[in-house]
């Protein structure tokens, strides 16, 4: 059922109505420089989840429990009250929504509409901790790292991928993202309790074979952030450390970035239109905009 009766009254633009770009050049590399510099646009916000998500024209995030969608100039066009409690979020371009997962459940976020819970037969392990899908394919994490993939709009469940023989039982799935062109599967792996021990892996996403691995140290938070960029490149994060890993088309670390001098620590990132990175951050909690 939808829940919409804190919609904005602004109606968003209907998708269909909007100019599709005929440009079908290469994207071009973000220009990391330039988080030297300051955000072009950046917005106190109440302290809340990290699970954070954008597609080419709206964000959504999390303040405590409010769920609140904004444009890219920092606009408020949707704010609304339902127990969520989200793990994580994605874009699905195929179902033209959001796909979110909660601690009691799964939803879709519907622009449009506003949220409704997605009618599936729960998984024997739950709801799920981590999303990522492309076109028709969605993957989800459950607890003891078991991948699931489900074909869209049915989820229907087509595989499962158990952790290879090698896993460890202080192992866990952090995140999971498909790259841009989904031809590959970037993980992040977190070990340990206390000092965690953070690691990349580049994934192949038919069978969930490991071809490439990065090892990031250890990190006393227990939260990672991983983000698809254009290139098929990623980049990920750990809370106290305060820097970013860009990792490339190979999934070899291509770049350790330096992020903030003054005791911001990065909580999560998305991508606005694959050129505005959004940086969440705590202490203080803001949403940094950059035009890279």
């Amino acid at each position: 059922m939808a829940t919409s009766d804190t919609l904005s009254n602004e109606r968003f633009p209907d998708v269909n109505s909007v100019p599709i770009s005929t440009d079908i050049s290469p994207p071009t590399s973000l220009n990391f420089n330039l988080l030297i510099r300051e955000p072009s646009r950046n917005f106190e916000i109440e302290n809340g989840h990290a699970a954070m998500a954008a597609n080419e024209r709206f964000l959504v995030y999390f303040a405590k429990q409010i769920l609140v969608v904004i444009d890219r100039n920092g606009n408020e066009r949707l704010k609304l009250n339902k127990f969520i409690d989200p793990y994580d979020i994605c874009w699905s371009s195929y179902l033209n929504k959001f796909l979110i997962l909660g601690k009691i459940g799964r939803y879709g976020l519907d622009l449009e509409v506003g949220v409704e819970d997605i009618q599936t037969t729960e998984s024997d392990n739950g709801f799920g901790r981590c999303i990522t899908c492309y076109d028709k394919t969605c993957l989800i994490v459950y607890q003891k790292s078991l991948i699931e993939e489900y074909e869209l709009p049915t989820w229907l469940l087509k595989k499962t991928f158990s952790p290879p023989q090698s896993w460890k039982a202080t192992q866990t799935i952090s995140r999971i993202r498909f790259t841009s062109n989904g031809s590959h599967v970037g993980v992040v792996i977190s070990e340990g309790s206390l000092d965690r021990h953070f690691s990349f892996e580049l994934r192949r996403p038919n069978d969930m074979a490991v071809l490439q691995t990065v090892q990031m140290g250890t990190d006393f938070s227990a939260i990672a952030w991983l983000l698809a960029l254009p290139n098929e490149e990623f980049l990920v994060n750990t809370v106290i450390k305060k820097k970013f890993y860009l990792i490339d088309s190979n999934g070899q670390l291509k770049e350790e970035i330096d992020y903030d001098n003054n005791g911001r620590l990065i909580v999560s990132t998305t991508l606005i239109n694959e050129r505005c990175l959004v940086v969440k951050t705590e202490n203080p909690w803001e949403l940094r905009f950059y035009d890279l």
